[in-house]
């Protein structure tokens, strides 16, 4: 009867540590599906950005992140990697990595 009790007691403590583990489990497996939604989030912005780039032409108004104010697009090397743009008084070649789209309204 002794060891009987013993073997329920050594079941019921596996069964808790498997319901633990399985618990475990999916908090594991809701922070990757999280993860993975983040970084394909970043991965699709970045895939947008980046053809915004390829599509820039003259004229268009972007946003020049080195000086934190829009400028208007003079012409665009894209073997350079570089944009020159209008820029108040001023025309000024900046690297394509700063160029960013205008937000449009929410």
């Amino acid at each position: 009867m002794v060891l009987l009790q013993k073997k329920r007691e050594e079941a019921e403590h596996a069964r808790e540590s498997a319901l633990a583990a399985q618990a475990e489990a999916r908090k594991q497996q809701a922070e990757f599906e999280k993860s993975k939604a983040e970084l394909e989030r970043q991965a699709s912005a970045n895939a947008a950005l980046r053809d915004f780039r390829r599509a820039l032409k003259a004229g268009e108004v972007v946003k020049i992140t080195r000086f934190d104010k829009p400028g208007k697009i003079v012409r665009v090397d894209y073997k350079k990697n570089i944009a020159a743009v209008s820029l108040g008084l001023g025309q000024w070649e900046v690297p394509l990595d700063e160029v960013f789209p205008i937000p449009g309204p929410v």
